[in-house]
């Protein structure tokens, strides 16, 4: 539910300031970082780099087909463990 709200945050972000924009950014990266933990990924390993960029390309592309296709629910986040 709380990464919905952050998505939605995201694509609001138009409407919102540097300041703000920049916390919604630092938010993504500390929840992106307790998963990846929570997955036992050690931060400054190369898993927990790969963990990170995953999730960052995960959004990107969900925010990217939001955006192409908005009357269509987007495909279903895939979870992982390497």
């Amino acid at each position: 539910m709380r990464r919905i709200a952050l998505i939605s945050a995201l694509f609001l972000s138009g409407c919102a300031s540097p300041q703000e924009i920049a916390m919604q950014k630092q938010m993504l990266a500390q929840q992106d970082s307790a998963t990846c933990q929570s997955y036992g990924f050690e931060p400054g390993g190369e898993g927990f780099a790969n963990c990170r960029l995953q999730l960052e390309l995960a959004r990107q592309q969900r925010e990217s087909y939001a955006t192409a296709y908005p009357y269509t629910p987007p495909p279903p986040y895939a979870y992982w463990r390497h």
